[in-house]
């Protein structure tokens, strides 16, 4: 009898955000297929990203305001201000490299958090 040794599935590349606190992820699938994560506060307002190729090519860019998840709720809720946001939920792309710049920015003071992943996709 010959047994067939299985091969270990493919994994998902995690790539980071680097500085203290909070970071945004991106996560590359083995098919290719990529979801990024931006923490949010409850501070925040607005965000700005944009996913580019090494070659700076704009893949993707998203400018939106932020609202309060939690207005209108009862305090009892089980509502969270602070929060992951999806972006790019299954963009397939390309072998390459990439670059995801986002900036949130809380209106009430101007105070802006930058985050930079820079990753690949193999």
């Amino acid at each position: 009898i010959i047994f067939e040794v299985p091969r270990p599935a493919a994994q998902d590349a995690i790539f980071s955000s680097a500085g203290p606190g909070e970071k945004a992820v991106v996560v590359v699938r083995a098919d290719k297929k990529v979801r990024a994560t931006l923490p949010i506060d409850y501070d925040a307002t607005r965000l700005k990203a944009i996913l580019t190729s090494a070659g700076e090519k704009t893949i993707g860019s998203v400018g939106m305001p932020l609202t309060d998840p939690c207005e209108g709720k009862p305090a009892d809720s089980g509502c969270h201000r602070n929060y992951l946001l999806p972006l790019w939920d299954g963009l397939s792309l390309p072998a390459g490299y990439y670059n995801l710049t986002a900036v949130v920015t809380d209106s009430s003071t101007w105070a802006e958090k930058t985050y930079v992943v820079n990753f690949s996709v193999n």
